[in-house]
C-alpha cells in the first residue's frame, strides 16, 4: 500500500475517532445505541479481518471456480476501487452507467420508487435474475459467496467470526435477513425472503441481536458495527443490501422508519459514503452472479443511489467505477496494454431438433444454459468412450478426436426402454457410440437420458427383434437418409426449487410449449410444483394412502409420449399407463428417472394413474413426439437430349467467280471448329462441308457440259 493510501486511512481513523470523542463529552445529544465506537477503531491494525491482499486492478482478480460457481476472491474491508472483470460484462448495450444515469430520479424519499431510474434499475436486475434460490438451497451456497476464495470456513456477516461451512440443522449458525423477512413482500421461505443477496449467513446470537430492527443510528435502530468487534465498518455494505432489496423486489412499503428497513434516506446515503465498497461486496457479487445471474448494482455503481433520489452524487468519496472521485465515466478495469474483456456471448441459436452436432457444439450450447435445464429437442453425437462411472445407469464420458469430452448422464437403447444395465449389447471404453439425446446443464454441460443409436458404426443395438413393432424406432443408415421420431414439444412441470418440496393438489392443470398444449384433466390427487431431492421440477402423483391419475390427449402429429418417472424418495413405486404397468427403479432422491414410451398411433388419450401398493410418483417431464421423417431422396438429373442437327439450306447460286472454300467466303463452314453451343458433333460439321463440296462439283460439272 503506498503512502497517500496509509495516511488517507490514518486521517479516516483519527478523525473517526475524534468525532467520537466529541460525543461522548456533550452527554446531552441524542443517544445512539451504538456506544462502543471508541473500541472498534481505537486498533487500526484491526480494522482487517485478513491483511490486505493488493487488488488494485481488474487484472489483479484470479477466479476460483466450482463447475459454474465463482468463489468470492475479496477481502473484508478491503477498499475496491475498480470494477470487477464480471461486473464489466454485466453493464452492456442499453443497460450501462451512461444509459441509466441519464434517467430521472425521484426528488424524495418517498417518491424515488415511481422514477424512470427506478424502473430501469428493477427491470434490468430482475431480468438477469434466471435462477430464484430457495431457503433451503443458500445453506449451501455460502461456501462459494462467504468463504474467501473457497478458504473452508464461512465469514459471519456482522462478526467476521469464522464458522463451519457444513450445515448443522442451525445449531451454530443460521441465515440472517439483511432485509427483514416480516418486511418482505412473500414472507414464506421463497422469493425476495430467499434471495441470496439479501440472505446472509450469521452466527445465531447476532441473529438473535439484530431481530428485525431497521438499520439505523437512533436508539430504537440497530447500527450493524455492534458486532464487528473492531474489525471492520459493516454500515455501507448493509445500505446497499437495503437498496439492492428496494429497487429489486419492488419493496417500498417497508422501506423507512422504525418499522421499516431503514432509518431515513439520509442515513443510507451518508453510510453509503463513509463506507465505500470492499473487495468483499465486489467478489461476493461475482459469487452471487454465477448462481443466480444477477448482481446487486449499489455494489458495482453506488453512484446510482444519489441519482435514483435525485441528488447530486458528491465528490471526493471512492466508488468502483471512479465517477464520483474526478474519474471517468467507467474507467478501464484492465491495464491499458491489455485488450478489452470481450462481452460475454449471447446464447447460440439451437440448431432444429433431430441435427447431427459435433461434441464441441454441444459443450458450446450446454454451457450458455443455466443450470439444471435442458433443451427441448433431441440431437445426434457421436464420440468414443473415453470412460464409464456408472454401470447400472451408463453415465460416461464420450469425446471427439480434439479431445473434446462430453458426459452422458444415463444411456438407454435406441428405443429408450431398456436401461444400460439391462442391455444385451452394451459399448465399452474405446467404442465409437452414436447417441441421440437432449443436452442439458448440470455444473457444466451434459448429455441426459441419451438413447444408443450405432456402436462402431454397426446397428442399432437392442433393437427389438419384430420390425412391425410400433415402439420400434427407425435406425438411421449410414447415409443418414432417415432421422429418428421429432420431439415436438417437451413439457416441464414448472420451475426448479428446493428439495422434495410435495406442490399443491388439484384437478386440472395446462402447460404450453412450442405451439403445442398438454391440457392434465379429470385429476385425482396431483400435485403441480413439486421438487425431488436435487431441486428438479415435477409433478407429484398420488399421496401416502391414495392413488393419483389423470388424462390428457394428444394432438393428431403426437405419434408416441415419453415419460420420465421416478419413484417418491427411495420407494418402491408402480404407475399404470394405458392399462400397462410399469415398474419404477429410479429414485427422486437420486434424481434419477426411467424413461416411458407410450405408442400413440391407435388411440390419442392417454390415462395414468399411480398403482396400489405402489403409490406415488414423481413424472419430471411429458415430451410429444412426432412421425419420424424420411428425408426424400433427390431426383436424379435427366441427361440432356441432344438437339436434332439442323439441316443447312441449300447454297446460293454463286454469281461471282469466288472459288469454293476461299477463305474470305462466309458460305464455307470452319471443318475444323470445336462442339457448338447447341450441341452437334464435329462428324456433322464434317457431313455438311462434304455435301456443299459436292454441290459445287456438280455445279462445276454441269456448266462445262453446256
Amino acid at each position: 500500500m503506498c503512502y497517500n493510501e496509509h495516511m488517507k486511512r490514518f486521517t479516516k481513523i483519527l478523525t473517526t475517532a475524534l468525532a467520537t470523542l466529541a460525543f461522548a463529552c456533550i452527554p446531552a445529544l441524542t443517544t445512539v445505541r451504538y456506544s462502543a465506537q471508541p473500541a472498534i477503531v481505537a486498533d487500526a491494525a484491526s480494522f482487517f479481518t485478513t491483511t490486505p491482499t493488493g487488488y488494485s486492478k481488474a487484472s489483479d482478480v484470479q477466479y476460483t471456480t466450482s463447475g459454474n460457481y465463482v468463489y468470492n476472491w475479496g477481502a473484508r474491508g478491503e477498499e475496491c476501487g475498480f470494477l470487477s472483470p464480471k461486473a464489466v460484462d454485466f453493464y452492456t448495450g442499453s443497460n450501462t452507467y451512461e444509459v441509466f444515469s441519464q434517467k430521472s430520479g425521484g426528488t424524495t424519499q418517498s417518491n424515488a420508487s415511481s422514477s424512470a431510474l427506478y424502473s430501469a434499475l428493477k427491470t434490468f436486475m430482475t431480468s438477469k435474475h434466471s435462477h430464484i434460490t430457495s431457503y433451503d438451497e443458500t445453506r449451501y451456497q455460502y461456501q462459494y459467496t462467504d468463504c474467501t476464495n473457497g478458504g473452508g470456513k464461512i465469514s459471519s456477516f456482522y462478526s467476521g467470526d469464522l464458522i463451519g461451512p457444513s450445515w448443522d440443522s442451525g445449531n451454530t449458525w443460521n441465515r440472517e435477513h439483511a432485509w427483514p423477512r416480516s418486511k418482505c413482500i412473500n414472507q414464506s421461505k421463497a422469493q425476495d425472503s430467499a434471495d441470496l443477496m439479501t440472505l446472509r449467513p450469521t452466527s445465531i446470537s447476532e441473529n438473535s441481536s439484530r431481530g428485525n430492527k431497521a438499520y439505523g443510528e437512533s436508539s430504537s435502530f440497530y447500527h450493524p458495527n455492534s458486532e464487528s468487534g473492531g474489525k471492520f465498518d459493516l454500515r455501507g455494505d448493509c445500505a446497499r443490501i437495503v437498496l439492492y432489496g428496494y429497487t429489486r423486489w419492488g419493496n417500498t412499503s417497508y422501506m423507512w422508519g422504525s418499522n421499516g428497513v431503514m432509518e431515513s434516506k439520509d442515513v443510507l446515503l451518508k453510510w453509503m459514503q463513509e463506507d465505500p465498497v470492499d473487495t468483499w461486496e465486489m467478489g461476493r457479487n461475482d459469487a452471487v452472479q454465477s448462481i443466480t445471474g444477477t448482481r446487486n448494482v449499489f455494489v458495482d455503481y453506488p453512484e446510482f443511489a444519489w441519482l435514483l433520489f435525485g441528488e447530486s452524487i458528491p465528490t471526493g468519496f471512492n466508488t468502483p467505477s471512479g465517477i464520483a472521485n474526478g474519474g471517468s465515466v467507467i474507467p478501464p478495469a484492465v491495464d491499458p496494454d491489455l485488450p478489452d474483456t470481450p462481452d460475454t456471448p449471447d446464447v447460440p441459436e439451437l440448431p432444429a431438433a433431430g441435427s447431427t452436432l459435433s461434441i464441441a457444439d454441444a459443450l458450446a450450447i450446454g454451457g450458455a444454459m443455466t443450470h439444471d435445464t435442458t433443451t427441448a429437442g433431441k440431437y445426434y453425437l457421436t464420440g468414443k468412450v473415453a470412460d464409464i462411472s456408472n454401470t447400472e445407469y451408463g453415465n460416461m464420458h464420450i469425446q471427439d478426436d480434439n479431445g473434446n469430452q462430453i458426459y452422458i448422464y444415463g444411456l438407454y437403447s435406441a428405443d429408450g426402454k431398456t436401461r444400460y444395465d439391462a442391455m444385451t449389447t452394451k459399448p465399452k471404453v474405446g467404442d465409437t457410440i452414436t447417441v441421440y439425446s437432449v443436452i442439458g446443464n448440470h455444473n457444466g454441460a451434459q448429455l441426459k437420458n441419451a438413447w444408443i443409436t450405432s456402436i462402431n458404426g454397426g446397428s442399432t443395438p437392442d433393437t427389438p427383434d419384430t420390425p412391425d413393432t410400433p415402439d420400434t424406432p427407425v435406425t438411421p443408415p449410414s447415409g443418414g437418409d432417415v432421422t429418428l421420431d421429432d420431439v415436438l414439444a417437451t413439457f416441464d412441470f414448472g420451475a426448479n426449487g428446493s428439495a422434495h418440496f410435495d406442490g399443491n393438489e388439484t384437478t386440472s392443470k395446462t402447460y404450453t410449449n412450442n405451439g403445442y398444449s398438454l391440457s392434465l384433466t379429470n385429476g385425482k390427487k396431483f400435485y403441480v410444483g413439486a421438487f425431488d431431492e436435487k431441486g428438479n421440477s415435477c409433478l407429484k402423483l398420488g399421496s401416502s394412502s391414495n392413488t393419483g391419475s389423470f388424462t390428457f390427449t394428444v394432438p393428431s402429429d403426437v405419434v408416441s409420449v415419453t415419460f420420465e418417472i421416478a419413484g417418491y424418495k427411495n420407494k418402491t413405486s408402480k404407475v399404470t399407463i394405458n392399462s400397462q404397468t410399469y415398474t419404477i427403479s429410479g429414485s427422486s432422491n437420486d434424481g434419477e428417472y426411467d424413461t416411458i414410451t407410450v405408442d400413440t398411433t391407435s388411440t390419442k388419450t392417454i390415462s395414468v394413474a399411480t398403482v396400489s401398493g405402489g403409490t406415488r410418483v414423481m413424472i419430471n417431464t411429458i415430451s410429444f413426439i412426432g412421425a419420424e421423417t424420411p428425408d426424400v431422396p433427390d431426383t436424379p438429373d435427366v441427361p440432356d437430349v441432344p438437339d436434332t442437327p439442323v439441316v443447312p439450306d441449300t447454297p446460293d447460286t454463286p454469281t461471282d467467280s469466288t472459288p469454293i472454300g476461299d477463305s474470305t467466303s462466309n458460305s464455307t463452314p470452319d471443318i475444323n471448329a470445336s462442339e457448338s453451343d447447341e450441341g452437334c458433333s464435329s462428324s456433322v460439321n464434317g457431313i455438311f462441308a462434304s455435301s456443299i463440296l459436292c454441290i459445287g462439283a456438280l455445279f462445276l460439272l454441269k456448266k462445262k457440259e453446256n
